[in-house]
């Protein structure tokens, strides 16, 4: 089971437009089920502006027994490759991977 997510800086910020990053999180088990439950919950009730999103501190709070996915190419990690630069990629990279234990999949 998994949810297509919109990762924004702050999920309460509805001063401007800022959809996100696409970012795809499977559950690995029935309690990684209930945490994405919750965050797509919170993405609806606390996040919608034009999409529901979530931001990264959210993420964190619910991370437990989530496999994290890159999101293909409107996701943060393609994104920072294409526009901003390897090293900045790399280090987002590394925040996926580091809350995602050793699961983390590039798509």
């Amino acid at each position: 089971m998994g949810c297509e997510f919109y990762v924004t800086d702050d999920l309460r910020d509805r001063t401007k437009q800022n959809n996100g990053f696409q970012t795809v999180l499977l559950a690995k088990n029935k309690a990684g089920y209930h945490n994405l439950a919750k965050l797509s919950s919170i993405s609806f009730a606390e996040g919608f502006y034009y999409v529901p999103r979530i931001d990264k501190e959210v993420l964190l709070q619910y991370k437990e027994n989530l496999i994290v996915s890159t999101g293909g190419p409107g996701g943060e990690v393609p994104y920072l490759i294409l526009n901003v630069g390897e090293k900045q990629a790399e280090e987002t990279f590394l925040w996926y991977k580091s809350i995602s234990g050793k699961t983390f999949m590039w798509s």
